[in-house]
């Protein structure tokens, strides 16, 4: 333990000496032990999905968790948000590159299969907001019976 505090205050007085950049090799692995924090910096825009049915109001369709004490172990409610989230984000990357019609894409069809679960008869519509603005709405759709 004390070799590598040692080594932390080699390390430290090399940075001082020389400047904010490391050239040595050596130097360069061993920033390995120190995580970056870097992830934290870049904040994108929170997309919330929203549908309506046939004259209805728009209705959230993935709805805020609230968090237990068994949540700190067992998490799938929150599990499964995220990975909604995630599938949300991916139409929206979808759109906004416009390399091909975004209407045929998998990202396209699951966020559809998704809405289509809440709704209970008819004819539906749902959209994707920033909070600002909408950032894509569907054209209507009906619901598959099974």
């Amino acid at each position: 333990m004390t070799l590598f505090f040692a080594f932390l205050i080699f390390i430290l007085c090399l940075y001082l000496v020389r400047g904010r950049t490391a050239q040595n090799r050596w130097l360069f692995i061993f920033r390995a032990f120190f995580p970056s924090w870097k992830f934290f910096e870049d904040a994108t825009a929170q997309y919330k999905l929203y549908f309506k049915e046939e004259q209805q109001e728009w209705r959230p369709v993935i709805h805020l968790i609230s968090r237990k004490k068994l949540s700190l172990f067992f998490n799938q409610e929150v599990n499964l948000c995220l990975a909604l989230d995630t599938m949300v984000q991916r139409l929206v990357m979808d759109a906004v590159e416009e390399k091909f019609d975004f209407n045929a894409s998998v990202s396209y069809e699951l966020v559809k299969s998704l809405v289509e679960e809440q709704v209970r008869s008819g004819v539906f519509q749902f959209k994707i907001s920033n909070g600002i603005q909408d950032v894509l709405i569907s054209p209507e759709h009906t619901k598959k019976l099974c």
